[in-house]
C-alpha cells in the first residue's frame, strides 16, 4: 500500500482540524469521560508513529540504494528502485538517485566503448530531467563521442548538431562542429562556432591561432570557385585557373584508385583541395618556403607547382592525397617518417636512387637523423635538414615495400588501427625490430 502524498498529508491535517472543531461543539452538549477521551489521543499518536515508521523505512531503502550506486552495483540499485517503487514514489531524493544511476551507466558504457548504450542511458536521463545541467552536459559528451567514432561526415554533423542543441555551451561539440564547417568550406560558420567555444571559457589549445588562420583563409578564399568530382572538391581563384583545377581533379581521381588499392584504405568523405596563386599560399597556409603542398584537413597546393608539367602535377597530387587518406582512413597516429615515406613511394615518378644519394652524403657529413627525431612533423625543420628527413623516410619506406610489397605496409597500418603499437606491428609483419630495420636501411643505402 502506498503512503500518503504531500496533498494527502494536507488533507489529513485539514481533517484533523474538522475533528477538533466537532469535538469542541460536542463538548458543549456533554463532557466526555476520561475513558471516552483516551482513545482519541491514542489514535493520533498511532498515526504519528505510523508516519514516522514509514518515513524511516523510506530513508533506509533509499540509503541502501545509494550505497549500491556508490559501490558500482547499478543493476542491483535499479532492481531495488523497482522493488520499492511504491514506497519511494513521492520521496524527493529518488529522482536524483535514478539520474545518478543513468549517468554512471553512461560513463561506464563510454569507458567500455559501447556508445550506443551510453546514448540510451543519457536519453533516458533527459526524459526524466530535460533541464538538469549535469544531464545535458553528459548527453552532449556522449554525442561528441559518437561523432568522433563515426566515419561519415554527415553522421558526425548530425551528432554534433544534436549535442549543441542540448548543451549550447559544450566546447568540445562546438570545436568539432567548427572543423566540419571548415571541411565543408564554410569558413565563416567555422569561425562563429570557434568563437562560441572560446566564450565558454574552456581551455582549448591553439584556439587563438586557429581563429587567426581561419580569418586569413576566409579573406584569401572569399572569391574562390569550385569544381567537383565524385570524391573531390577543387577550389581555385580566377577563370584562368579552371583548366588547372580540372587537371587536378583528373589526377586526384587517378590517385584515389591507385593509392586506395595499394593501402587497402578508402576515405569516408569527399576531400577538398585548394589551389593558391601567387603569395596566397604563403598568406593562407603559413607553410615554409620550401613546401609545395600541405595537408591540414584539406589539401593545399601552390598553383604554380600544379601548373607545371603533368608528371610534377601527379607527384604532388598523389603525395598529398596519400596524406589525406592516411589521416582520414586510419585512427592510429603515425610518425612523420612513415606518413612522409608512404606519401613519397606513392608518387608515380618515385625513384629511390636520388634519396640514396642524399642519405649517403648526409652520412658522410654526420647529418643523419635518429628515428626519434623523425617522429614529428618535418615542416619545423630547416630546409636542408628537411630534405635529409624526406630522403630517409623515402629510403626506409621503400625498403619496407621491397621486403613485403605494398601489402606489407597495409598490414602494419591495419594492425596499428587494431590497437598494436607501431613497434609491435612492425615486428609482427617484418620479423625484425623497427629500430634495427631503420639503422640497417641507413647503413646500406
Amino acid at each position: 500500500m502506498s503512503g500518503p502524498s504531500a496533498r494527502g498529508w494536507q488533507r489529513m491535517a485539514r481533517g484533523a482540524l474538522v475533528v477538533c472543531a466537532l469535538a469542541a461543539v460536542t463538548s458543549c452538549e456533554r463532557r466526555p469521560s476520561r475513558a471516552e477521551a483516551a482513545p482519541t489521543t491514542s489514535s493520533a499518536g498511532a498515526v504519528r508513529d505510523d508516519a514516522r515508521a514509514r518515513e524511516n523505512e523510506r530513508i533506509r531503502a533509499h540509503n541502501e540504494i545509494v550505497a549500491l550506486v556508490e559501490q558500482g552495483a547499478l543493476d542491483r540499485a535499479e532492481a531495488l528502485l523497482t522493488e520499492h517503487a511504491s514506497l519511494l514514489a513521492d520521496f524527493a531524493p529518488t529522482e536524483s538517485t535514478r539520474l545518478g544511476i543513468l549517468l554512471r551507466r553512461a560513463r561506464a558504457a563510454i569507458d567500455g566503448g559501447d556508445l550506443i548504450a551510453a546514448d540510451r542511458a543519457v536519453s533516458r536521463a533527459l526524459m526524466l530531467a530535460p533541464d538538469d545541467a549535469s544531464v545535458k552536459t553528459s548527453a552532449a559528451s556522449v554525442l561528441v563521442a559518437r561523432a568522433r567514432a563515426a566515419d561519415a561526415r554527415s553522421d558526425k554533423r548530425a551528432f554534433l548538431d544534436r549535442a549543441i542543441e542540448i548543451d549550447p555551451t559544450s566546447a568540445a561539440a562546438l570545436v568539432d562542429r567548427a572543423r566540419i564547417a571548415e571541411d565543408e568550406n564554410d569558413l565563416e560558420r567555422a569561425r562563429e562556432l570557434l568563437d562560441r567555444a572560446k566564450q565558454t571559457g574552456a581551455l582549448i589549445a591553439g584556439i587563438e591561432d586557429k581563429l587567426a588562420t581561419l580569418a586569413k583563409q576566409s579573406e584569401v578564399e572569399g572569391e574562390f570557385s569550385d569544381v567537383r568530382s565524385t570524391n573531390f572538391v577543387v577550389r581555385f581563384h580566377g577563370y584562368a585557373n579552371e583548366t588547372v583545377a580540372w587537371s587536378a581533379v583528373r589526377g586526384l581521381e587517378r590517385a584515389y584508385v591507385r593509392v586506395n588499392e595499394r593501402l587497402s584504405l578508402r576515405p569516408p568523405d569527399e576531400i577538398t583541395v585548394v589551389l593558391y596563386s601567387g603569395d596566397a599560399y604563403r598568406d593562407a597556409v603559413g607553410a615554409p618556403d620550401w613546401s609545395g603542398g600541405i595537408y591540414d584537413g584539406k589539401i593545399r597546393i601552390k598553383e604554380g607547382d600544379v601548373a607545371r608539367e603533368s608528371g610534377r602535377l601527379d607527384d604532388i597530387l598523389f603525395h598529398e592525397y596519400t596524406h589525406a587518406l592516411l589521416a582520414r582512413a586510419t585512427k592510429a597516429p603515425l610518425p612523420a617518417w612513415l606518413h612522409e615515406g608512404i606519401a613519397q613511394v606513392m608518387e608515380p615518378s618515385f625513384a629511390v636512387a636520388k634519396h640514396k644519394e642524399l642519405v649517403v652524403r648526409a652520412k658522410q657529413s654526420d647529418a643523419l637523423l635518429p628515428l626519434e627525431t623523425m617522429s614529428t612533423t618535418f615542416t619545423v625543420l630547416p630546409a636542408e635538414r628537411a630534405r635529409v628527413a624526406y630522403a630517409i623516410a623515402a629510403l626506409v619506406t621503400e625498403r619496407m615495400v621491397a621486403r613485403q610489397g605494398h601489402s606489407g605496409v597495409a598490414r602494419v597500418l591495419s594492425l596499428c588501427d587494431g590497437g598494436l603499437a607501431l613497434d609491435e606491428a612492425f615486428l609482427r609483419v617484418f620479423g625484425v625490430e623497427l629500430t634495427r630495420f631503420y639503422d640497417d636501411a641507413l647503413d646500406a643505402p
